[in-house]
């Protein structure tokens, strides 16, 4: 099976780092696997607290050989996590025809780097198959396979190809545009049931943040791409904790997590799974129903701080 470079995207959070890195080198194939890690500078080089935490990064990730190979890469000034995520795996797919993608603080079980690599390998010429996720959420999974698509795309822990990602929009104008030319916004945002991801796209357009996730989820909604998803979560999000760019009140995306789990890639009928789709929609309308206008308000302010 031809194994897939996998990129990690870093700051100034070591102990995230460590288990993240950690549940990694636990995987089955990870001593046949490159690994190519992207650290941000910081924000401000005056403050000690900062670079010394970068710098415990950056020495722990040279610490020992996590995969096959371990390759380094350290921006001197901060870019942000926007435009270091999307130019780090621009960049690597420059070289190779599929990427594995990472976070910081993202814990992974051992047969994480076998789900996503048999699904690349599998779903390869499969061009409507535009994002393959390793997370999966709460919502009821009863009479699911082990494997299935919706629409819409997940990034804790993800994959894609290089012929895809060359279909990322960054300019959020254009995809709003389109999505209300082709009477899809309210699609977009499950007819409702979850308003956020409209939310999010406008936070964009008119400046208060500037993310990337929901651009490429835009992207690959526009043209009809499609993400499989496990039945069962192969990642679970530590960064719920109000330490990095994911929120605290996030809590409905925890999940039950079994470091052991796996998950059978089986090929399936290329479309979206209307189960699948009617128990997401209720799980994120129940989700929205706890998220207040002021919440919402507050998840934009904390966004616009983060990316400031």
């Amino acid at each position: 099976m031809k194994l897939s470079p996998i990129v990690l995207f870093v700051y100034n959070r070591p102990n995230h780092v460590k288990r993240t890195l950690e549940s990694l080198t636990e995987n089955v194939l990870a001593n046949e696997s490159e690994l190519i890690v992207y650290s941000d500078g910081p924000k401000n080089s005056n403050n000690t607290e900062e670079v010394t935490a970068i710098k415990a990064v950056r020495d722990l990730v040279q610490s020992k050989s996590w995969c096959k190979s371990v390759k380094l890469i350290c921006d001197n000034e901060n870019k942000g996590l926007r435009a270091s995520i999307v130019d780090g795996v621009t960049e690597t797919l420059r070289q190779y025809d599929r990427v594995i993608v990472l976070e910081d603080d993202l814990v992974l079980s051992r047969n994480f780097l076998t789900y996503m690599n048999e699904s690349l390998q599998m779903y390869e010429d499969k061009k409507k198959v535009m994002h393959i996720s390793g997370y999966s959420m709460t919502m009821d999974k009863r009479g699911l396979p082990d494997t299935y698509f919706l629409s819409l795309t997940c990034t804790w822990g993800w994959a894609t190809w290089s012929d895809r990602w060359k279909l990322y929009m960054h300019d959020p104008q254009k995809l709003y545009n389109a999505l209300v030319e082709r009477n899809e916004l309210q699609a977009f945002s499950f007819y409702g049931d979850y308003k956020d991801l409209q939310y999010q796209l406008e936070a964009n357009l008119d400046g208060r943040v500037d993310t990337w996730a929901i651009k490429w989820y835009a992207s690959t909604f526009l043209n009809k791409g499609l993400t499989l998803y496990p039945k069962f979560s192969l990642v679970r999000n530590i960064g719920l904790d109000s330490t990095g760019e994911s929120l605290k009140n996030h809590v409905n995306f925890d999940v039950y997590f079994d470091e052991n789990a796996f998950v059978y890639v089986n090929k399936i009928k290329v479309e979206e799974s209307r189960l699948a789709y009617t128990y997401l929609s209720d799980f994120l309308r129940n989700v929205q129903r706890q998220q207040t206008p002021t919440f919402l308000q507050r998840v934009l302010h904390r966004l616009q701080k983060m990316v400031s």
